[in-house]
């Protein structure tokens, strides 16, 4: 699997709140299709890095349209998170900064462990056969070493438990919270790749939260929930943002 298409994975999970009404004639939302769709593939080859400008007058000549199918297809990536609009200064490739990061990584660790529990008490068989299959895939992806395709594939196995949670307030805002991380590390693969990072124990520490949500473990959510956030802070987060990882007490 592409990364472009890893990207498209989380970004349709997301199931963000906005889209175009039907009202809108079937010919322009084609074309603001083609248009987001080539945008988003640049944007993932490289050719536009994080926090780069992204101009609609370069972008409807590159693509020969207007600007307005530019514009739209810049709006509809701004809702998969892949862009960010500025007043007065327009469209830029979506980036995070630390601080951000580190807010985004703290709301999950307060606000995920609720649907953990929520996603124990409610499973059904189906559902919690469904949990285990997630984590196999995961792990099967992790021993691939395609960092690209194991994003995707960690965001969809968290979201699944989100969606099994029922509390669909929750689900939503842990997707607005935890979306963008995941998009930005998907675009910064490549730092994952150099720095060798070990996607199987990443992997492994998600085991912990399929235990609790099969009622297999009798730690708390927030307990089976740290490994992975602790990761995420301890060794994502240098990797991320271009630092060096602490070596291995």
């Amino acid at each position: 699997m592409r990364i472009v298409d890893n990207v498209s994975t989380i970004n349709r999970s997301c199931k963000v709140v906005g889209k175009t009404p039907n009202a809108v004639p079937r010919r322009a939302r084609n074309l603001r299709g083609v248009v987001a769709k080539g945008i988003r593939e640049a944007i993932m080859a490289g050719e536009y890095s994080p926090g780069s400008p992204l101009g609609e007058i370069e972008l409807a000549t590159r693509f020969g349209v207007s600007r307005g199918p530019v514009r739209e297809a810049l709006v509809q990536l701004e809702r998969e998170y892949l862009v960010r609009s500025y007043p007065n200064r327009g469209f830029f490739v979506t980036t995070l900064s630390e601080r951000e990061f580190d807010e985004r990584i703290q709301l999950r660790s307060l606000l995920e462990p609720l649907a953990l529990q929520g996603a124990r008490e409610r499973a059904t068989p189906a559902e919690r056969a469904s949990i285990r299959k997630q984590l196999r895939e995961l792990e099967a992806t992790a021993a691939r070493g395609d960092q690209g395709a194991y994003v995707a594939r960690d965001y969809e196995f968290h979201a699944a438990i989100w969606e099994i949670c029922g509390q669909p307030l929750l689900k939503e805002l842990l997707m607005q919270i935890s979306a963008p991380v995941f998009v930005f590390e998907a675009l910064v693969a490549d730092r994952y790749r150099k720095a060798a990072y070990d996607m199987a124990g990443d992997a492994r520490a998600h085991r912990g939260i399929v235990d609790y949500v099969l009622g297999k473990s009798d730690e708390d959510a927030h307990c089976c929930l740290r490994p992975v956030l602790d990761l995420a802070m301890r060794a994502e987060r240098p990797i991320v943002f271009g630092r060096r990882v602490p070596a291995k007490a």
